[in-house]
C-alpha cells in the first residue's frame, strides 16, 4: 500500500509539470519564446479628438509571431485625454495635448507613444429669437436696437449677421440697431454666423416723426357771441404746421352756460352769461388755448356800437349784467311786472328782493344803453341793506345812458337800499373815469340809508343832462348824509337843464336837486320839491364843498332844516350866480321862519313867481335865469318841460 501510493503521487506532479512551457522545451527541446521588438500604433497620421469625444487607437506588434502581443495603453496627461488600458479608446477631457503609449505586457519592455491632440467641438446654432418680442416700432431718422437669444445655449459660434430685406424703410447695422428710413413695414433677418443656415426675421415698423404741436390759436379771433339755444362753431390752428397729430379736443369750463361738441368745436348757448371754451392738442403735447365766449339771449345785434343788441324782452334786460361792456338799446318799453312777480323768472332768482341792480361799485357797467325814448316800467327792489341800489348798480368807464325812462312800482315798495341808491343808478364809483346820464326820467320812490337821489345815488366824474324826477326820495342815516331830488351828493361832476318834483325827507342834509355838492356845478335847474331834512337844506342844493350853482330856480313851496338851510343852497363853500327862488316859499330853521338873505348870488337867491312867466324863463342875467328855449319848452302857466318830453 505504501508503495502504491508513492506512485500516485509521482505520477500527479509530473502530469502538473506538463502545462509548463519551459518544463515541455525541456522535455522536447522544440518550443522558443518570441518577444515583441517594436510597437506601432494607428492611425499612424495626426490625431485629434473633441472635448468629451471619443477615439479608438490600435496597435500593430513586430514581429507578428510574438509569444505575447498583448499591450497596456496609459495618458500621460489624464487632464487632457484618458485612454481605456485594455481597447485604447481614447476620450477628450479639455483642449490640449496628451501623450498616449503602448506598452508590451510580455516583459520586452517596448513602448510606442502617440500625440492626441484634443480640440474644442464645434455645437451649431438650432434656433434664434428676435428681441424684443413685442412690436418693434421706430420713427424716421430715429434708431432702435434688436437682440437675440440663440439655442443651444452651448452653441459654439453665436454671432449673427444682421440684414434689411427692406432698406429703403429701414437699415440695420452689424450690431443690430436699426434706422428708420421712411415710413412704412421692413422685415429685419438674423441669420446664425456658424454656417448652420438658421435665419429668423422680425417685421419692423416705420413711423413719420411725432412732432408735437407747440401752440394753438382759436378762431375768430374777436369776440365771441352765441344766442342760447343757438350754435356757433370755432375753429383752430395749430403750430407747427407739420405737427404730426393736428387733432383737437374741445371742451367748455362753464357748461352751465355753453357746451361744446368735443370733436366739431360747435358751441351751443345755454345760459345768458360769459364761458370759457378750452381747445386741448390731442397728441399729448398738454398744449391748451382757451377762448371766453358771451352767451346771450338777444336775437338781434352783436353788442357793438355800430349794431347793438336791441332789447325787447324783461330777460334781455335782465342779461346786460352778463356784459357789462356791450352797446344796448331798447327796442320798446319793458314791463317788470310780470318777471318781478311771484312765478316769474326774475322772482324765481331773487325772490322778494325784486330787481337786481347791475352791476357793483367793483364790477360796474361800462358799456352804452340807448332807451331810444322807450321806458322801463314796473321796477322795484327791495334790498335795505344793499349798498349800489338802482337799475344799474353802479356805472364807470365812461359809461353811457341816455333816452330812458324808469317808472317805479311804489305799490311793491319802490326802490330800497342803503347807501348809494338811486332808480337810474345807484353810484359810480370814487375815482370813475367819467359816466353820462343824459334826456332820462324817473317817477316813483327811492328810499335809503344815505347818498339817496332821485335818479343817481352817487356821482363822481357824472355828466347829468337833460333830466328830470318825480317822485318821493328819503334817506334815514343821520350819520352820513344826504339826499337830493336829481342826484344824493355829487363829486367832480355836473348837472345841467334838470328838475325835480316832489319831495326830499331826509334825517341828514336834503336839496331839491342835489343834497351835496363837491367840487361839481349845477347850471339851469329848478326843483318844485317840498324839502325836509335834519341838517343842511336847500331848495337846489343842501352843501356846496367847492363847486358852484349857477342859473338854477328854487320853486319849493317849503324848505325846512335843523342846520343851515336857504331858499337855494344851506350852507355854501363854492360860488352862487344868479340863482332864483319862488318869493312865497316857507323856509324854516329849527321849526323857525328864516329872516332872508335875498339874491340872485346869495344862498337865498332872488325872489321870482311861483310859475314865472314863459318869457322870463329866456331873459339874461340879471333879469333873468337866461336858459335856452331849444333845450325847454316854455308855457305860460306851467312850468318848464325838456324839449324832448314834447
Amino acid at each position: 500500500m505504501v508503495v502504491l501510493l508513492l506512485c500516485l503521487s509521482l505520477v500527479t506532479a509530473m502530469f502538473n509539470s506538463c502545462g509548463d512551457e519551459n518544463f515541455w522545451k525541456n522535455v522536447s527541446g522544440s518550443v522558443t519564446k518570441v518577444n515583441v521588438m517594436s510597437i506601432t500604433i494607428n492611425p499612424t497620421g495626426d490625431v485629434a479628438v473633441g472635448v468629451g469625444k471619443t477615439t479608438t487607437l490600435t496597435a500593430t506588434i513586430t514581429p507578428d509571431n510574438a509569444t505575447n502581443k498583448d499591450i497596456t495603453w496609459n495618458s500621460n496627461n489624464t487632464g487632457i485625454a484618458t485612454v481605456d488600458t485594455q481597447s485604447g479608446v481614447v476620450t477628450g477631457v479639455s483642449t490640449g495635448t496628451a501623450t498616449i503609449s503602448a506598452t508590451a505586457t510580455d516583459g520586452s519592455g517596448v513602448t510606442a507613444n502617440k500625440s492626441v491632440t484634443v480640440i474644442q467641438t464645434e455645437v451649431k446654432v438650432t434656433g434664434i429669437t428676435i428681441n424684443p418680442s413685442s412690436d418693434v416700432s421706430v420713427v424716421v431718422g430715429q434708431t432702435t436696437t434688436l437682440t437675440v437669444t440663440v439655442t443651444p445655449t452651448n452653441a459654439s459660434n453665436k454671432n449673427v449677421t444682421w440684414s434689411s430685406l427692406n432698406t429703403t424703410i429701414a437699415t440695420v447695422d452689424a450690431n443690430g440697431m436699426i434706422t428708420g428710413v421712411s415710413a412704412g413695414t421692413a422685415t429685419i433677418r438674423a441669420t446664425a454666423a456658424d454656417g448652420s443656415g438658421v435665419t429668423v426675421n422680425k417685421s419692423v415698423t416705420v413711423t413719420s416723426p411725432n412732432i408735437k404741436v407747440t401752440s394753438i390759436t382759436i378762431n375768430p379771433s374777436g369776440n365771441v357771441s352765441v344766442e342760447t339755444g343757438k350754435t356757433t362753431t370755432l375753429m383752430a390752428t395749430v403750430t407747427p404746421a407739420n405737427a404730426t397729430n393736428k387733432n383737437i379736443t374741445w371742451s367748455s369750463l362753464n357748461t352751465d352756460i355753453a357746451t361744446i361738441d368735443a370733436q366739431t368745436g360747435v358751441i351751443t348757448g345755454v345760459n345768458a352769461g360769459t364761458a370759457t371754451i378750452q381747445a386741448t392738442a390731442a397728441d399729448s403735447s398738454g398744449v391748451t388755448a382757451n377762448k371766453s365766449i358771451t352767451v346771450s339771449i338777444f336775437s338781434q345785434g352783436d353788442g357793438t356800437s355800430g349794431n347793438p343788441y336791441i332789447i325787447t324782452t324783461p330777460a334781455q334786460l335782465d342779461s346786460i349784467r352778463n356784459n357789462l361792456s356791450a352797446y344796448y338799446i331798447l327796442g320798446n318799453n319793458i314791463d317788470l311786472s310780470t318777471y318781478l312777480a311771484s312765478g316769474g323768472a326774475g322772482y324765481i332768482k331773487w325772490n322778494t328782493a325784486g330787481w337786481r341792480p347791475i352791476g357793483y361799485y367793483n364790477t360796474p357797467f361800462t358799456g352804452n344803453l340807448d332807451g331810444m325814448g322807450y321806458k322801463i316800467i314796473n321796477l322795484w327792489i327791495n334790498r335795505p341793506s344793499t349798498d349800489y341800489v338802482g337799475l344799474f348798480g353802479s356805472i364807470d368807464a365812461n359809461a353811457i345812458i341816455q333816452n330812458l325812462g324808469v317808472e317805479i312800482a311804489n305799490d311793491n315798495g319802490g326802490i330800497k337800499g342803503r347807501y348809494y341808491v338811486g332808480s337810474v343808478v345807484g353810484g359810480s364809483p370814487f375815482g370813475s373815469s367819467g359816466n353820462s346820464i343824459s334826456n332820462c326820467y324817473a317817477i316813483g320812490d327811492v328810499i335809503g340809508a344815505s347818498l339817496v337821489g332821485g335818479l343817481v345815488g352817487y356821482g363822481f366824474n357824472s355828466k347829468i343832462n337833460n333830466c328830470y324826477v318825480n317822485g318821493i326820495v328819503m334817506s334815514s342815516d343821520n350819520n352820513v348824509p344826504s339826499a337830493g331830488g336829481v342826484a344824493g351828493t355829487l363829486t367832480s361832476s355836473n348837472i345841467t337843464n334838470c328838475y325835480a318834483t316832489g319831495t326830499v325827507n331826509s334825517n341828514g342834509d336834503a336839496g331839491g336837486v342835489v343834497g351835496n355838492v363837491n367840487s361839481s356845478t349845477i347850471t339851469n335847474c329848478y326843483s318844485t320839491m317840498t324839502i325836509n331834512g335834519s341838517g343842511n337844506t336847500g331848495g337846489v342844493v343842501s352843501e356846496i364843498n367847492g363847486g358852484s350853482v349857477i342859473n338854477c330856480i328854487a320853486l319849493n313851496p317849503s324848505v325846512s332844516g335843523v342846520s343851515w338851510v336857504g331858499r337855494v343852497e344851506g350852507t355854501t363853500g363854492g360860488t352862487l350866480t344868479n340863482n332864483w327862488a319862488r318869493n312865497d316859499m316857507s323856509v324854516i330853521v329849527n321849526g323857525v321862519s328864516k329872516t332872508l338873505n335875498k339874491g340872485s348870488n346869495t344862498e337865498d337867491g332872488a325872489d321870482c313867481a311861483a310859475i314865472p312867466a314863459a318869457s322870463w324863463w329866456t331873459t339874461a342875467a340879471p333879469n333873468g335865469p337866461g336858459w335856452s328855449s331849444s333845450v325847454w319848452y316854455f308855457v305860460n302857466g306851467q312850468l318848464p318841460i325838456l324839449q324832448w318830453q314834447r
